[in-house]
């Protein structure tokens, strides 16, 4: 019997769930970064007029 690996339970997980996977583009990590920008902007009442320039940066 072969020994499970966390990549074979993680892949077992996975192949469940009602989700599709797939690795983020350059493209997908923008659109990511502008809606964390505006849920820190909700979450934290910010106004539209606060630089988030440096937290775009970091991301």
């Amino acid at each position: 019997m072969k020994e499970m690996t966390v990549h074979d339970t993680i892949a077992e997980y996975l192949s469940d769930s009602p989700y599709v996977y797939k690795r983020a583009s350059i493209d997908d990590m923008d659109e990511l970064v502008r809606t964390r920008i505006e849920v820190l902007r909700a979450a934290n009442k910010l106004s539209d007029e606060i630089d988030m320039s440096q937290v775009q940066q970091e991301a």
